[in-house]
């Protein structure tokens, strides 16, 4: 019984270090999958299954294979919080996320607790000034992209009789991106006429509209998501206003013009570059498009953030989180997106935000 019982321990210990050796490598999403946020979160899904499909197809990372864990933070901030706590119970090698910023601000205490490793797609200007190690963001701040917008709304402006107003929709993202914004045109001694805020979820917008039209805006700055932005300017349009429309990079989705329809013709934004009219961008579409997929910008940043998630496992040569965030800190990595690397506070170094105009149901770069 003696030598039975030793062979059958040997064997569970053999088959536990098999186990270990060859376990997977875990990368947490904490990304909407419900609530009015679900298509970006869906895009940002469909871009990272491609590419960890590529590189699994390639033998994986460290010999292993990538395994994506998705977990629904409504682009909440109280859900997100739930989200963190229960992914740092069962902690994966890194954390894609939050898309939201005012999800992020809740989540990222807990991962900088936890020191997981943490990519964010949120731009709030303030995420990265909390002295957090292991975070780093993989598109621009607010501070860069409202006032690039507000410059260019200026040089838009025909003469004295021209004025803005800037709308957010109260949430963290919308509120920093409108303030940076309106701090812009208020230090080129703009005429902003009107500051007013919609709520996230509105769906009648007929009373802003008739301030718009009764103090004669030209111009209108929205901090808003997608939806909202994309109703909004639907009804504005159908209920006779005229001025034009300008936001960021939460509407470079397609299903803002499938909301907005016709009335989004013209409507201009900043946005990170996107790589669609590239050679790996195409087949990215291509691939999506055969299999029905939603594609937008977040489509080729979830892929990206894979990329720079398994590069910086492989650069490290480990999974343990210190080692994986030292390379996130101090290498450069080949993704989609071109060469990329981070600054001190986890921002990405030399990130440009691009021009772009809405046209036949598509976004175009402005030339």
């Amino acid at each position: 019984m003696q030598t039975i019982s030793k062979i059958f321990v040997i064997a569970l210990l053999a088959t536990g270090f098999a186990t270990v050796a060859h376990a997977d490598i875990r990368i947490a999403f904490a990304i909407p999958l419900t609530g009015s946020e679900t298509i970006l979160g869906e895009e940002i899904r469909h871009g990272a299954e491609l590419a960890a499909e590529s590189i699994n197809a390639k033998g994986g990372v460290l010999g292993q294979k990538i395994i994506l864990d998705y977990q629904d933070d409504v682009c909440n901030a109280t859900q997100a919080t739930v989200v963190a706590n229960k992914i740092v119970t069962t902690p994966p090698v890194a954390v894609i996320g939050d898309l939201c910023s005012a999800a992020t601000l809740a989540s990222s205490p807990i991962y900088n607790e936890a020191n997981i490793p943490q990519l964010t797609f949120s731009s709030n200007a303030t995420i990265t000034q909390k002295g957090f190690k292991n975070l780093f963001r993989l598109i621009g701040s607010d501070d860069i992209q409202a006032p690039m917008l507000a410059n260019y709304v200026i040089k838009e402006m025909a003469g004295k009789d021209d004025k803005v107003a800037v709308i957010d929709d109260k949430s963290s993202w919308g509120m920093g991106f409108a303030d940076s914004a309106e701090k812009t045109l208020r230090a080129k001694n703009t005429k902003v006429g009107m500051r007013d805020s919609v709520n996230v979820g509105q769906k009648d917008y007929a009373s802003l509209i008739t301030k718009l039209k009764e103090d004669k805006i030209t111009h209108v700055i929205l901090g808003l998501l997608h939806v909202e932005a994309g109703l909004l300017i639907r009804q504005a349009r159908e209920q006779g206003f005229k001025g034009a429309f300008f936001g960021g990079d939460p509407i470079q989705t397609p299903e803002f013009w499938k909301i907005a329809g016709t009335a989004a013709e013209g409507f201009q934004q900043t946005g990170p570059f996107d790589p669609q009219y590239s050679d790996q961008g195409k087949a990215i579409v291509a691939n999506l498009k055969k299999a029905n997929k939603s594609i937008g910008i977040y489509t080729f940043y979830g892929y990206a953030a894979v990329e720079t998630i398994t590069q910086a496992i492989t650069k490290a040569n480990s999974v343990k989180n210190d080692a994986v965030i030292a390379a996130l800190r101090k290498e450069q990595f080949d993704t989609l997106l071109g060469s990329i690397s981070f600054d001190a506070i986890g921002e990405l170094k030399n990130f440009v935000y691009q021009l772009s105009v809405w046209h036949d149901g598509n976004y175009v770069p402005v030339k």
